[in-house]
């Protein structure tokens, strides 16, 4: 632990957490830990939970067909439905299966996701059994966001690309059937 740390947390001082939008792409998205009275930093606090209300539940929020993020138009299709049928609806609305092409989508993504409480198809395949992934809409390959244990599991297989509800992106056999797919126009 750094000497602040032992410090603010030996004077009951609140710690806060940091995001970084670092313009490395290798830091953007990290999280650090910070006093809450530093000035230099937009924060999110942590306060104990109050247990005499009920937790929120995203259906009390449902979340909208269409979201709009950062000059992006998404679309949540629900339903049943294989990558390709996903692909297929998203194309039949004007749309494309999403490519998430930063961080900051990245996050915004899997937030939306979390409060769907279901894992949804994104543009992401292989031709070549899992060796090289492209998406469908031919946007640039620069960014990526594996689950962890699409590392660890060997047996993991499938040429499409679905989001989890934890944000990481997981493999399956395209003709899978997944509870929906996430659409975007694609920037001009």
């Amino acid at each position: 632990e750094d000497e602040w740390l032992r410090a603010a947390l030996a004077a009951g001082e609140p710690l806060c957490t940091v995001l970084s939008n670092h313009h490395n792409l290798h830091l953007a998205g990290n999280w650090y830990d910070e006093r809450c009275s530093e000035t230099t930093y937009g924060f999110v606090c942590q306060k104990p939970q109050d247990t005499s209300k009920p937790p929120s539940r995203s259906f009390q929020h449902p979340v909208p067909d269409n979201v709009e993020y950062k000059s992006r138009s998404y679309k949540v299709l629900p339903g049943n439905m294989s990558w390709y049928q996903a692909l297929q609806a998203c194309r039949d609305r004007g749309s494309e299966l999403v490519s998430i092409t930063d961080t900051y989508h990245q996050a915004f993504l899997t937030v939306l996701i979390n409060r769907l409480g279901a894992p949804r198809w994104i543009g992401l395949y292989s031709q070549d059994e899992g060796d090289n992934y492209q998406w469908s809409d031919g946007s640039d390959t620069v960014f990526a966001h594996w689950d962890a244990s699409e590392d660890e599991e060997d047996s993991v297989t499938g040429e499409c690309v679905f989001m989890d509800v934890s944000g990481g992106w997981r493999r399956a056999p395209c003709e899978s059937p997944l509870p929906g797919a996430l659409c975007h126009v694609p920037p001009p």
